[in-house]
């Protein structure tokens, strides 16, 4: 099956539906056990839960690093586990990913990272400039372009990534533990910037384990524990 890469949204679609998802690795250990989900257009969505949940699980399904062993994930109404491997690069284009810790090329300056994504992705030389300098002021960094990730705080370096993740219009942000390894100013600086971007209409998922961080989050809020929704 082929990805349709610019099938049309409606605004009463999901953006992403997770229906009956397990996995079940080795042994028979159950990550994820008949979990059910629904992302809608333009919503913010917490997926909370402890460590060892089952939340970077999810995401890696919903991206297709893995498949699940039962149930289906749709992204747009496509069925991820049903893509050619020739069509999942192109998934991963209509997905913004965030991670803990940001995982910035170390060897290249804040442009770069950002420049690289557009140039893997097939972007015309003369949009690569334009399109990673109107993604870094999205996220306040212009003025820090030229800079190595060394060079940045840690808050810095996850907005950095945030701008690297926005940079080819995602219709859905995945962020795994965005705050994980941060100072809370920094992290209330990450969760004001995806925040702005929501408004923007872009639809995100943020998992955390921090539930006091979110407490307070006017969003709709899914509890995971031990790898179902509670």
């Amino acid at each position: 099956m082929q990805l349709n890469e610019k099938a049309p949204i409606r605004s009463e679609e999901a953006i992403l539906e997770v229906k009956d998802v397990s996995k079940i690795y080795a042994r028979k250990w159950a990550a994820l056990q008949n979990v059910s989900l629904q992302v809608n257009r333009g919503e913010f969505v917490l997926l909370v839960g402890s460590c060892g949940a089952g939340k970077t699980t999810l995401i890696r399904l919903i991206t297709r690093e893995e498949s699940p062993t039962a149930g289906t994930i749709r992204v747009v109404g496509e069925d991820v586990s049903s893509l050619g491997r020739k069509a999942i690069p192109y998934l991963r284009r209509r997905l913004g990913l965030v991670f803990q810790g940001g995982k910035l090329l170390g060897d290249r300056s804040i442009f770069e990272n950002i420049a690289f994504t557009l140039r893997v992705t097939g972007a015309k030389k003369r949009e690569i400039s334009k399109k990673a300098m109107t993604a870094l002021t999205l996220v306040g960094l212009a003025h820090k372009a030229g800079c190595l990730p060394s060079q940045l705080s840690g808050g810095e370096q996850q907005r950095a990534a945030i701008a690297r993740a926005l940079v080819n219009k995602p219709v859905l942000l995945l962020a795994d533990e965005p705050t994980g390894n941060l100072d809370p100013d920094a992290s209330q600086e990450v969760l004001d910037l995806l925040a702005k971007i929501n408004r923007f209409g872009t639809a995100i998922l943020l998992a955390t384990h921090d539930t006091n961080l979110v407490s307070g989050l006017p969003y709709r809020r899914i509890e995971i524990a031990n790898g179902q929704i509670a």
